[in-house]
């Protein structure tokens, strides 16, 4: 079935990016449209999503080989550094090589967390215990157990709804 263009996909982990601000501020000085405000704002959009596409496959495309190919040559330098002993370079270059790996890692990590909240989202929670318990938590975190009036503190329930019911 066609159910038409797929919407656009952005992820937070993209914003710390340190190319995506300068990307996005470039395009958006380089752009002229002309027209009413609610035209030159979906032109720019539109505009945006595709250079966003473009940025996203250079920069994550791959992220998957990439850090198969960051252990690899780590891995490489270790054995390198066992065979023929201590060097400076390598270790500088290894050191380098580690930040890199565990950058595309933090990477990696935030899209798939927030690919599976979006799953979730779509799914539904199937009465899982994960659900519940994040559903208890929220309501803990909302929940009011007592407030401030004329500098005391009332916790009664009762006491309270009153409080509240003379405010309103």
């Amino acid at each position: 079935m066609d159910w038409g263009l797929k919407p656009f996909r952005f992820f937070n982990h993209w914003m710390k990016h340190p190319s995506l601000k300068l990307l996005v501020e470039s395009k958006l000085k380089a752009w002229n449209i002309h027209g009413w405000g609610g035209y030159m704002l979906k032109e720019k959009l539109k505009r945006m999503k595709a250079e966003i596409k473009t940025w996203k496959e250079q920069n994550f495309g791959k992220i998957d080989l990439s850090i198969e190919k960051r252990k690899d040559d780590i891995y490489c330098l270790d054995v390198i550094d066992d065979a023929f002993g201590f060097n400076t370079e390598k270790v500088n270059k290894r050191s380098d090589l580690i930040n890199e790996l565990l950058a595309e890692l933090k990477w990696n990590d935030s899209s798939l967390f927030q690919k599976s909240c979006a799953k979730w989202i779509v799914d539904g929670d199937c009465n899982s215990k994960l659900f519940h318990s994040f559903i208890n938590k929220r309501n803990k975190r909302n929940e009011i157990i007592g407030l401030w009036s004329n500098n005391s503190s009332i916790d009664s329930v009762s006491v309270v709804k009153k409080e509240v019911f003379n405010h309103v």
